[in-house]
């Protein structure tokens, strides 16, 4: 559109546009990519596929910019110079120049306001936490939350931890059903039941004594004998069998203790599930126990994102680190380059320790998504730096390119906060976070483009 305005033709102002934005463009398509890509590195199936996906689509329009879009643009545009909307370009680029060299020529006081707001930052990152209780994604009021939340206070358990028994190879006799095996079942449920918020535990000794209880042999034998009689004739039977074989393996070789934990996060479930494991070793001695069970499955995901988090931004470093290093070919001007593009990372995760918001799902998405999002402006303020300094000086190249990106930062800036925005209207919290974190990010990015850029690379020529 500057280069319409200054009469070439759609064609040739776009070739030229090319010749310009060509390098920025290439650079900003393999950083962004690499941002969402990262996220393929985590063992979390969802955050895993996302990342391959969004890595592709990515690709493909990189792959479109260079080779549609330019299409498009030599035969579509016409003369727009006079449209009225020129003059909303025009007061935005005199903005962009005016607040970059306002940073540049108070760089000190700039940097300080930004290291200070840093060390604030880093210190909510040690009161960041994980957010493991799927309960908790809902909101207070949600019917489901309210119900599962109504039965767990009924003392009823939604929410299992499994304990797998397995009978050791030199064991002899009718494992898990003999008489001594089934008293320990019977034994460890007991103690089991006393841990201080576990909701309860059941065992195959505690079906075999319900139904004992109910026969007429309970009247002739004893409870443990009678749990031993008992096991063979419900095995026998078709549907006594089929409920028995989800406690108890029909050759007696594994068991399987249940127990119901209430719907929280690890930092709950995994001491209940440690003193059970602890009790069920020493009940069953010779026995080999582990915890299985699907919510277990569930909880170990929520482990899993701090390393997440920690991959992800380690892998998509390296590609932002380089890709300023081939535009600046200095280690110096790399790490300032850097800086602009990690701030918001650093400030949205100190900020949501401060606010006490946690990492989830998918808020530990934040970091590697927007750090690959706002880059883009950096490389694109950056691209022709290095000659335009030798050309201009640095104040003047950094304000330069500036004024001529200043629109483009802006709507991308609000066109990508909205987009992500959006999410916050979810009524699944981590959705919700991670839009409104994003956006946030997106904005503070802007902010440091317009502020931080210029007062790295903005030092006046004396």
């Amino acid at each position: 559109r500057d280069i319409e305005a200054d009469g070439l033709e759609a064609g040739p102002a776009t070739l030229a546009t090319y010749r310009d934005k060509g390098r920025a463009l290439f650079w900003t398509t393999i950083s962004t990519l690499a941002g969402f890509a990262s996220l393929a590195a985590t063992p979390v199936a969802p955050i895993r596929t996302l990342g391959l996906w969004a890595g592709l689509g990515l690709a493909f329009a990189g792959l479109a910019a260079f080779t549609l879009l330019p299409c498009l643009l030599s035969r579509t545009m016409g003369r727009r110079a006079a449209l009225p909307e020129r003059g909303f370009e025009l007061r935005m680029q005199r903005l962009g120049r005016r607040v970059t060299e306002l940073a540049a020529d108070h760089r000190g006081v700039v940097l300080a306001t930004y290291a200070g707001l840093a060390v604030v930052a880093a210190i909510g990152l040690a009161r960041l936490t994980v957010a493991s209780n799927a309960l908790h994604y809902l909101a207070p009021g949600h019917p489901v939350r309210e119900r599962i939340e109504a039965v767990e206070r009924a003392g009823i358990g939604l929410s299992t931890v499994e304990l797998l028994a397995i009978e050791g190879e030199t064991s002899s006799g009718d494992g898990f059903r003999g008489e001594r095996r089934l008293a320990e079942l019977a034994g460890l449920a007991i103690e089991l039941r006393q841990i201080p918020g576990l909701i309860s535990a059941v065992t195959a000794a505690d079906l075999l004594d319900d139904l004992g209880a109910r026969s007429p042999l309970g009247q002739v034998f004893p409870a443990a004998e009678l749990r031993a009689r008992l096991a063979p004739l419900v095995f026998a039977d078709e549907t006594g069998g089929r409920e028995l074989a989800r406690l108890l393996a029909a050759d007696g070789r594994r068991t399987r203790i249940s127990l119901f934990v209430p719907t929280a996060g690890f930092e709950t479930v995994d001491p209940l599930a440690d003193t059970a494991l602890s009790l069920a070793r020493a009940a069953l001695p010779g026995a080999t126990i582990e915890v299985s069970g699907q919510y277990p499955l569930l909880l170990a995901m929520q482990r899993y994102l701090i390393s997440t988090l920690a991959w992800s931004l380690l892998l998509t470093l390296p590609v932002l680190a380089v890709t300023f290093y081939v535009l600046l070919r200095e280690v110096k001007g790399t790490l300032y380059a850097l800086l602009p593009n990690l701030w918001p990372v650093l400030l949205i995760l100190g900020g949501m320790g401060w606010c006490g918001v946690p990492l989830d799902i998918a808020t530990v998405m934040v970091a590697s998504i927007t750090l690959g999002l706002v880059v883009d402006d950096t490389i694109h303020t950056l691209a022709h730096y290095r000659t335009l300094s030798a050309e201009l000086g640095e104040r003047a190249a950094v304000a330069d390119r500036m004024e001529k990106t200043a629109p483009a930062y802006l709507l991308t800036g609000v066109i990508l906060a909205l987009g992500f925005g959006v999410c916050a209207l979810s009524g699944f919290a981590p959705t919700a976070r991670f839009g409104l974190l994003s956006a946030i990010a997106i904005l503070i990015a802007v902010v440091a483009d317009f502020t931080l850029v210029p007062a790295l690379f903005g030092r006046r020529q004396q």
